[in-house]
């Protein structure tokens, strides 16, 4: 895992506002740093490195195609690149071990068609030198990041929001986005980020720019709706071995490093079923779980650790080292971000370092496949006939991350977002099951990605690369091809992880629900970080945005103390937002 900046210079190259934002990577990857001018210093290619595959120093990037034709920045592994060099050994010299190196003879034989060939995560950029051209691309789900900027100078892309803020030297809230997160809670909106002007690359899409362009036009390479097959007539057992052949499969891709790797494990199936098959393809593995007061699951962690030999980490989190660490991270994720529990990875990702770990697997990815989620059990109940109720929009409300819920009262809004449009976000259903419907929608719009930047942008801001196999697209495709019966049954949801997991991890943990609060988020803020809020809600910073109808919040705040505190998001979202402009405005 990597940072890279990309420049295409239309005039006033703003060489020392480029250097800087190259700096701005350096946590992304402390093991080497190098930014290169091309063709009359017209084009940029810079490259920040964190050391995972082939650990030399010729490795570094930008690297080079035998012919010199061709350069590339990368971010990301391909972990399918030992079989891609196979595939292609008589024709391109290779100069280093790395899983990069191989895109470039890749882009020589089969141009933008060869992203179908990659299995991995990925940002990317390829410089033509004799056509003056870029080819930019990112990975099928959106797993590394990148943005880009349009100006009169130039475009700018980069795998973080800061880096282009210090070459626009000026950043503006889009205040519909913010409207839109407070009335929905939802933090991804298509292209649009959170400030004015910068653009998100969207998820399995590539795009060529040369001199002549002004602007970014990302084309699809990726649809998962034309990769889905017909299952309906396949025997369910047969099914079940597919399904646990292909995560047998993927782990063991997502294990390939040379340096250590571990695994990020919670008590449920899924990250309980990561940690059986990681444990296969390493004798000597290490895990690590945040660990909250009242929320605590170290229980179901043990079983599973004991019972595989894996050598656990517990990182026990309290409300003062919350608060303490929240500016910070704050910056890193130089967006609006889920709650506490992002704030716990910031020390769980310490830990990682201090036991010199430097690549960790992430059990993401199967809950929006393979319907894991009981909103998903509710709505599918509500499409049989004979059923009473009408069929739930599970995508018009989105819970957070502490699997409460945002608040939609208009009178919270004060005069700055009153009068702002917001942008309307398009539900998609391609499927005849609602409930794969709002899986879908979740996996492309709402919950995969901002789970994708939170999770990024946590072990990043500490130099750890996270890996999520249970977003290989194989796997993710297969979630998507298997009759409902197979996902939704008798056992709740996620039917048929369950039933392969029952073979692999003790039956308590197979078979246990699925737990959505993961911290004491809904009591601190009610509780011992209350003089924290206060001192934000209450604060002349706060007041002047007019972002929020100050009287309304005070109001709301007390009543949420007073209440059974069910919910706390919108608690949350007035305290991300103000410390958020205060790193990023002020």
């Amino acid at each position: 895992m990597c940072g890279i900046i990309i420049g295409l210079l239309h005039q006033n190259t703003r060489e020392a506002q480029i250097a800087k934002a190259l700096d701005q990577l350096k946590h992304r990857g402390p093991d080497a740093q190098a930014g290169e001018y091309f063709l009359d210093r017209r084009f940029f290619l810079g490259h920040t490195r964190l050391k995972v595959i082939d650990l030399t120093d010729q490795a570094n990037q930008p690297l080079s195609s035998n012919d010199n034709r061709y350069r590339i920045v990368f971010n990301g592994e391909i972990y399918n690149y030992k079989e891609l060099a196979a595939e292609l050994h008589n024709e391109y010299q290779p100069k280093t071990k790395s899983d990069t190196e191989i895109i470039l003879p890749l882009y020589k034989k089969y141009g933008a068609e060869m992203l179908s060939k990659l299995r991995g995560m990925f940002s990317l950029c390829i410089l033509d030198t004799i056509r003056g051209e870029l080819f930019v691309a990112r990975d099928r789900f959106g797993i590394k990041p990148l943005y880009y900027v349009e100006t009169s100078s130039g475009i700018y892309l980069a795998s973080e929001i800061p880096p282009l803020l210090d070459i626009l030297q000026k950043s503006h809230p889009d205040l519909g986005v913010i409207r839109n997160f407070v009335e929905t809670g939802l933090y991804e909106f298509g292209d649009r980020t959170f400030f004015e002007g910068v653009k998100r690359f969207p998820a399995g899409h590539y795009a060529f720019i040369d001199l002549e362009k002004t602007s970014v036009e990302p084309k699809k390479w990726y649809d998962l709706l034309e990769n889905i097959q017909d299952y309906s007539r396949r025997e369910p057992r047969e099914l079940i071995e597919l399904f646990k052949h292909q995560c047998a499969e993927v782990v063991r891709f997502h294990m390939v490093a040379d340096v250590e790797v571990g695994i990020n494990l919670s008590g449920g199936v899924d990250s309980s079923l990561l940690a059986f098959f990681a444990s296969k393809e390493s004798g000597d593995l290490q895990s690590f779980t945040q660990d909250w007061p009242a929320y605590s699951e170290a229980y179901w962690v043990k079983i599973m650790t004991e019972s595989l030999g894996i050598r656990s980490n517990f990182v026990h989190v309290n409300a003062g080292m919350v608060q303490s660490a929240i500016e910070k991270v704050v910056k890193f994720q130089s967006e609006p971000f889920g709650g506490f529990p992002v704030i716990g990875y910031h020390y769980l990702y310490q830990e990682a370092v201090k036991n010199n770990i430097t690549v960790l697997l992430d059990g993401n990815g199967l809950d929006e496949s393979f319907l894991g989620y009981d909103k998903y059990r509710r709505v599918h109940q509500n499409c049989i006939p004979n059923v009473k109720g009408q069929i739930n929009n599970v995508c018009d409300g989105v819970s957070a991350i502490d699997g409460t819920m945002h608040m939609n009262n208009s009178e919270i809004l004060g005069p700055e977002l009153k009068d702002v449009t917001s942008y309307e976000l398009i539900t998609q259903k391609p499927f005849e099951s609602d409930a794969k419907n709002a899986a879908y929608n979740d996996l492309v719009q709402s919950k995969i990605p901002r789970g994708l930047r939170f999770n990024d942008r946590a072990s990043m801001m500490h130099s750890r690369e996270l890996r999520v196999p249970f977003l290989d697209h194989n796997l993710v495709e297969l979630g998507f091809s298997l009759p409902i019966d197979l996902l939704i049954g008798e056992n709740g949801t996620k039917e048929i992880v369950r039933k392969a997991a029952m073979g692999c991890i003790s039956t308590n943990l197979s078979m246990a629900p699925k737990r959505s609060v993961q911290s004491p988020q809904r009591e601190w803020l009610a509780g011992e970080m209350k003089d924290f809020v206060l001192s934000v809600i209450e604060s002349k910073s706060f007041s002047s945005r007019m972002w929020f109808n100050k009287d309304t919040v005070k109001r709301e705040y007390k009543n949420y103390q007073n209440s059974d505190r069910k919910n706390s998001f919108h608690v949350w979202q007035w305290v991300n937002l103000e410390l958020w402009a205060r790193e990023f405005l002020d």
